[in-house]
């Protein structure tokens, strides 16, 4: 679940604080590796046309900047060209991306099962519940497990100091803040929308299937291989579903390889009208 918790404009910038709630009794996203979440974080006009996002996707499901150009992070082999975890964003070519990436032994990113060498970054959501190892007694054990060993394999990398990770009053979800300047804006900002989204199968994956599956001696793909790019190709995933109960907000389910969990917007006008009065208290404290 995502929540716009608070908006705020002042000195230029509108503020946009956004929590993600893990529900489920695992890390989010869980199951196989490759799978992937990212926060889409719309400021709109009046119109409900875009003026600044981050999380911008493609029909194919690649992230891409306001330009609509692919994002060095979605195709890279360089664990450093990765969207780090952030704790604030400020461009639209960053985007907040839960998930787990891995290198092979020679330091490169793979989707290889037989080649996940060495961690690089795991900011999946922890479920509510989890503890660090710091945090449980040195032999407790359940079902025969020791719960610290536990604690040492299941627990996130590369998330910085997030408290969202280590804190056993805010595991269970993440926060973080987006900072715009206004003054780059096109347009004057009306709404904003938050967008949990999820993909089964990031595009990234299937390149490096395809990729893996090209017998270059030979110059062509092997069966497997023809098969899934006949699947793949083919694959309509734009089905007009829409949500039913489910949300305060009507979204469609599933388009562009793309699955939408949870959305929620905010009005700016309440927030633009909460800054002026701040402004002026301040100003008038600031008098002599």
């Amino acid at each position: 679940k995502i929540d716009i918790v608070n908006v705020a404009i002042g000195n230029d910038v509108l503020d946009v604080d956004v929590t993600v709630t893990n529900n489920s009794g695992h890390k989010f996203p869980s199951g196989a590796g490759f799978r992937r979440g990212f926060i889409e974080l719309q400021v709109l006009d009046a119109a409900g046309r875009p003026l600044w996002v981050s999380g911008r996707y493609n029909k194919f499901g690649v992230l891409v900047d306001e330009k609509g150009k692919a994002l060095t992070s979605e195709f890279t082999r360089d664990p450093k060209q990765l969207q780090p975890h952030y704790q604030r964003i400020t461009r639209q070519d960053q985007v907040q991306v839960y998930e787990v990436r891995t290198s092979e032994e020679n330091g490169l990113l793979t989707t290889k099962t037989l080649s996940l060498f060495t961690d690089e970054k795991d900011n999946r959501i922890l479920p509510n519940g989890w503890r660090p190892a710091n945090l449980r007694k040195k032999n407790a054990e359940r079902y025969g497990l020791n719960l610290r060993t536990l604690a040492n394999i299941t627990e996130a990398f590369a998330v910085g100091d997030d408290p969202d990770y280590s804190d056993p009053e805010r595991i269970g979800g993440d926060s973080l803040r987006y900072s715009i300047g206004l003054k780059s804006l096109k347009g004057k900002p009306a709404q904003v929308k938050a967008y949990m989204r999820y993909q089964t199968i990031p595009p990234y994956f299937l390149v490096d299937r395809y990729a893996d599956g090209y017998i270059a001696g030979q110059k062509r793909y092997g069966p497997a291989t023809e098969r899934l790019i006949y699947l793949t190709s083919r694959l309509n995933t734009n089905l007009n579903l829409t949500s039913a109960n489910n949300s305060v907000n009507d979204f469609d389910v599933i388009a562009d390889w793309t699955m939408t969990l949870s959305v929620d917007h905010a009005p700016l006008a309440q927030a633009m009208t909460v800054a002026r009065l701040s402004d002026s208290n301040s100003t008038a404290e600031e008098q002599p």
